[in-house]
């Protein structure tokens, strides 16, 4: 999550999860529990419902229902503002700087770009009284003005300027990355399977496709421009980290960040719509956060999701055709018991179902457990005012259960979790049926013990990259096998990085995983992936990366069913950072879609320049 001055929903409030993160070892045996959900649905009628434009939802006989609160057209959307303008009262002279907003954040910014200490902040937080360079008070009024990055009046008072950051160290040639199976529990590594990652410099563009292009394996497709970053996407909230989603259609590419949207061409890479995710959502002034999408090829509809944090609910967003700028079809699902934190769909033939990680009232207590609704996917994409679903009680023992999408057909859904901190086990649970009776069946898969990652090193360690917890980051499904990743901890030559565990299983045969190794960096930190499978089984998968020499870039690897087990062929950079992300924090979460032409898309954060984080989208395939 990534929104206003406060981590919603931390991982550090969670119970403990299964498993244990102290280094020893584990081999639990499999274990299956079976249990038929049976009951009356969730919904309601239309006429329990008082307004289905306004977005304000009132009269609702049931806090447990998943209602259809009205339709909204992309093309009837505003562009959203981009910028704020601030103006000094003292010469009447003004600068437009990239939205940051949000209270804290903008003070922050501010005092970098124009050297100011904070004498005082008004209450409406509009109004911020600076002393720049401890020189005269000047009183500064901030608007909304809608324009786009930074700009500066040539009026403008030079003192203002004079605490402008600038880059004080340069990334490095890159070391060798090392796939291998890595036993974190031993900290031994079972290999020297070592992979070059040379780089060149690319001087003219931060996406080194140069590089990427000369990989015996990868190809990179398209890139498209303008993908949204901490001054785009952030609206009237503060969005660090990024929240970072993409969908991919027949003809248009959507990406949705924090509370942004933006809409390409698919064919020509021409930007056919920028809006802010409030008015999509019709969730007006309420906070959001953590947006979730996906483009389902089997009915050819577009999905979509946001938490609401001021109702604590969510708004589900069903296109009416394969057209994402015609008519949507917004639902709210209330039926979580509060809180519901980075809520995350996948969508089978016949099933819609939603995970969430519930903490207390209003996202200020600790956490509850994990929820998840099963919903009717054809009642959902026929617009129905009612909608069968089923909403399961609080599970204490699970954290961070993510539903895996299916990129072949398959009667069950599955969802899989391995905690936060550290396990031993998979937890995997099938789900079939038509809600409200589904029946779901769980099983544990033993793994070697994953332990919480470490901080990532940047350039001039002047700020370590949080690399959050071990929760599971991205999961696909494929003929039977369900690969997954999340971030870990390896020692290389003692030292403790930041490292990938990935994760094969194949759902006929749970006694052990098919693949079970790390992806690690020798003097470096890799995190965050985010992985598809290509119609020819080929396992793509892009990830973070940063060290003391090397800014937070991008980079991809993959491996064919050929490949030699628990190891990834030579990665290549997606995009080359360019300063440090001075926030602290990277994530929370990047996407992945595989298209119907069987291309990856990736979108993914990295730092392109001073202002802070940015995303790349990317289409990759295997040559």
């Amino acid at each position: 999550m990534g929104i206003s001055n406060t981590l919603i929903g931390t991982s550090s409030a969670a119970s403990s999860p299964a498993g244990s993160g102290d280094g020893d070892s584990q081999t639990p045996q499999v274990a299956s529990n079976n249990r038929t959900n049976t009951g009356t649905t969730d919904a309601v009628n239309k006429t329990n419902i008082t307004s289905f434009t306004s977005g304000i939802i009132s009269n609702i006989s049931s806090t447990k229902d998943f209602v259809k609160i009205g339709s909204i057209s992309l093309k009837d959307i505003q562009n959203p503002n981009q910028g704020i303008s601030i103006k000094s009262e003292e010469n009447s002279s003004e600068t437009v700087i990239p939205t940051r907003v949000g209270y804290n954040d903008t003070k922050a910014y501010l005092q970098a770009k124009i050297g100011a200490s904070l004498a005082n902040v008004a209450t409406d937080q509009t109004i911020y009284t600076f002393s720049p360079n401890d020189v005269k008070p000047l009183v500064y009024a901030v608007s909304n003005n809608n324009t786009n990055g930074l700009s500066t009046n040539s009026n403008l008072n030079s003192s203002l300027l004079a605490g402008q950051n600038t880059s004080s160290s340069s990334p490095t040639k890159n070391p060798p990355l090392i796939s291998t199976a890595i036993n974190s529990s031993t900290n031994r590594a079972g290999g020297s399977n070592l992979l070059s990652t040379d780089k060149t410099t690319n001087t003219s563009l931060a996406i080194n496709q140069t590089l990427a292009n000369n990989s015996k394996t990868l190809k990179i497709n398209k890139v498209l421009n303008d993908s949204l970053d901490i001054n785009s996407g952030c609206g009237i909230s503060m969005c660090t980290p990024s929240d970072n989603e993409i969908g991919v259609g027949k003809n248009q590419v959507i990406q949705m960040v924090n509370v942004a949207g933006k809409i390409w061409d698919k064919n020509n890479g021409t930007i056919m719509k920028y809006f802010a995710l409030k008015d999509f959502f019709l969730t007006k002034t309420d906070t959001i956060s953590d947006p979730y999408l996906y483009f389902d090829q089997d009915s050819g509809r577009w999905f979509a999701s946001i938490f609401d944090v001021s109702t604590e609910s969510y708004h589900i967003a069903v296109s009416n055709l394969d057209d994402p700028m015609k008519n949507w079809t917004i639902y709210n699902l209330g039926s979580f018991n509060s809180c519901p934190d980075q809520g995350k769909f996948a969508v089978n033939k016949d099933l819609f179902v939603i995970s969430v990680n519930v903490f207390g009232s209003k996202c200020s207590d600790g956490f509850k457990g994990v929820q998840y609704t099963i919903a009717s996917k054809s009642d959902m994409i026929n617009g129905e005012n009612k909608v069968n679903s089923r909403t399961e009680p609080s599970k204490p023992n699970l954290f961070s259960l993510l539903p895996v999408q299916p990129l072949s057909s398959s009667s069950s859904l599955y969802m899989v979790s391995v905690g936060d901190f550290g396990t031993s086990n998979v937890q995997l649970l099938s789900i079939s049926g038509f809600p409200p009776n589904t029946t779901s069946t769980s099983f544990s898969i033993p793994i070697k013990t994953a332990i919480a990652p470490v901080q990532a090193h940047q350039p001039g360690d002047s700020n370590m990259l949080d690399t959050a917890d071990g929760r599971v980051s991205t999961a696909a499904y494929m003929d039977g096998k369900i690969w997954l990743a999340f971030n870990d901890k390896c020692q290389i030559e003692r030292v403790s990085h930041a490292c990938i565990r990935l994760v094969e299983i194949d759902v006929t045969n749970l006694q052990k995983p098919i693949q079970d190794f790390d992806l690690a960096a020798k003097g470096s930190d890799v995190f965050y992936p985010t992985l598809t499978i290509d119609n020819g089984g080929n396992l793509l998968m892009a990830f973070g990366i940063s060290s003391s020499s090397i800014y937070p870039s991008i980079m991809i690897t993959t491996q064919s069913p050929s490949s030699i087990p628990n190891t990834l062929e030579k990665p290549v950079y997606l995009a080359e950072g360019k300063d440090p992300n001075n926030s602290g924090r990277s994530g929370d979460y990047d996407g992945a879609e595989i298209d119907a032409n069987s291309n990856a898309w990736f979108t993914h954060e990295y730092v392109k320049d001073e202002s802070g984080w940015a995303t790349l989208i990317s289409s990759v395939s295997r040559k």
